[in-house]
Formats: C-alpha cells, structure tokens, sequence
C-alpha cells in the first residue's frame, strides 16, 4: 500500500465534511506507519518522517472526533 494515497484520500474526506471516512483513512494510514522506523523519510512526501506523518494523523483524528 502506499500510504500517501491513504493520507491524501483521507484529507480530500475531511474537506468534504466527511468525517467518518476521514478517520478510517487517517487510521490506515497509521497501521502503515508503525511498519517502518519513526525516523525514516517517506518517499514523496516533502521530506516528513514516520513519526512526524503519525503525529499529523492522531491530531487530525482527535479534531475530527471533536467535531462529530
């Protein structure tokens, strides 16, 4: 898989006011992240790291579990 699809699907959710999708998303895109190294880089993604992307998704899924 690769997880930037996940990543970016679940931010086009998000915009789209669709919070349950967005979650499960961001939530795939965690179950791919603890596969690799914290510190390793991800391909296409400007230069981020596993735990920096992993961050982002816990954020996002706490704001959108707010917002329901």
């Amino acid at each position: 898989d690769f997880l930037l699809a996940h990543f970016y699907l679940a931010l086009v959710f998000k915009n789209e006011g669709n919070s349950n999708h967005a979650i499960r998303e961001y939530r795939n895109t965690m179950k791919l992240l603890l596969k690799q190294d914290p510190q390793d880089i991800i391909a296409y993604s400007g230069g981020f790291n596993v735990a920096t992307l992993a961050s982002v998704c816990r954020d996002n899924i706490e704001r959108l579990k707010l917002e329901q």
